[in-house]
C-alpha cells in the first residue's frame, strides 16, 4: 500500500497492511485548535460516513482529528 509509509517495526507494518487492505478509508484531518462548530461537523461527517462502511483513520491528534473518533 503506497499510502502507508515503511517504518522500522516490519510486524507493525504488516499488521498495518493486512488491517487497511482492500478495506475504505477515509482520512479526518485538521486543525489541533478548531473551533465548537468544526469539531462538531467533524465529529458528524466522520459518523455519516462510517455509517456507509467506511473506517476512519487519523493521527489522533487533538481537535479535528479526536472528533473523528467519538
Amino acid at each position: 500500500m503506497d499510502q502507508i509509509k515503511p517504518c522500522n517495526n516490519y510486524r507493525r507494518h504488516t499488521l498495518y497492511r493486512k488491517l487497511l487492505n482492500n478495506t475504505r478509508t477515509v482520512a479526518i484531518i485538521g486543525s489541533r485548535n478548531c473551533s465548537i462548530n468544526s469539531f462538531n461537523f467533524s465529529k458528524k461527517t466522520a459518523q455519516e460516513v462510517s455509517g456507509y462502511g467506511y473506517v476512519i483513520v487519523s493521527g489522533l491528534a487533538r481537535g479535528i482529528d479526536s472528533s473523528a473518533h467519538l
